[in-house]
């Protein structure tokens, strides 16, 4: 199992104990997904080439229902499976924390009241969030793509946080030092042979983008398929155990481009 190590000269801060005690599993099943047809994509800044195809994901921006996973803490978007580090995961770069990483709360939110003030939907009438006040988390959701071998893929997508160390105003986080603005790192990544392990090395990942506030582009990732089917994953990492933990995903694209 591969677990994500964050910059080793972090300064640890005291934190609270977590109470999550779900004792989750990592090998979800997954069906493969149809391609759709619609509106072209348009560039994507950071992915090279021109977009020739509309977006290949289903529910890529979380319309649809929701289903749990394993705990009625963790619904999952419609098309898409949950993945995450077990409860419990060491943290190299915290040593106080000796519960080590726990399982977030994971769920589809609306645009109105209370996630519209300040708005927590980038476009449509949804979003997705995860959650873990007073814990470190590391996890996310998937999906598979049924695709043609050697045809190259860009994953972009939308995302911000509110980070907030002991403070409750939902519009400001805590960036007062440089632990604070990398407590809460986006990444999308694609497998190209289509594995279902996130941790794994064969995941083409993104660089980490720190996000608060309002929503910003995560940063891409592209990749060319290696057989007839790829998976794309959508995680979120918090690293330390602040109040406020909160995660907000929307608008996730996948596109096939050309040169």
């Amino acid at each position: 199992m591969v677990t994500y190590t964050a910059t080793p000269t972090i300064e640890p801060i005291p934190t609270k104990p977590p109470t999550d005690t779900l004792t989750p599993s990592l090998t979800p099943t997954l069906s493969p997904t149809y391609l759709f047809t619609g509106t072209p994509v348009a560039p994507i800044v950071g992915c090279s080439g021109i977009p020739a195809s509309a977006n290949l994901l289903n529910n890529g921006g979380f319309e649809g229902e929701q289903q749990p996973q394993e705990s009625a803490y963790i619904k999952v978007p419609e098309g898409w499976v949950a993945f995450w580090l077990p409860a419990g995961t060491p943290l190299a770069y915290d040593p106080q924390n000796t519960s080590g990483y726990q399982v977030p709360e994971m769920h589809v939110i609306p645009s109105h009241a209370p996630y519209a003030d300040p708005p927590r939907v980038f476009e449509g009438a949804q979003a997705f969030r995860m959650i873990g006040n007073d814990r470190a988390f590391d996890a996310g959701i998937m999906q598979q793509i049924a695709v043609t071998p050697g045809e190259t893929f860009c994953l972009s997508g939308q995302g911000h946080a509110w980070s907030s160390f002991r403070g409750d105003d939902p519009y400001h986080s805590t960036l007062l030092s440089s632990d604070d603005r990398r407590n809460a790192n986006f990444r999308l990544g694609i497998d190209p042979s289509g594995g279902t392990d996130p941790w794994a090395s064969s995941v083409v990942w993104s660089p980490v983008a720190n996000l608060y506030d309002e929503y910003q582009p995560i940063l891409p990732v592209q990749t060319q398929a290696k057989g007839e089917m790829i998976t794309v994953f959508v995680r979120g990492t918090i690293l330390w155990r602040f109040a406020h933990n909160e995660m907000f995903f929307d608008a996730i694209v996948l596109a096939r481009f050309v040169p």
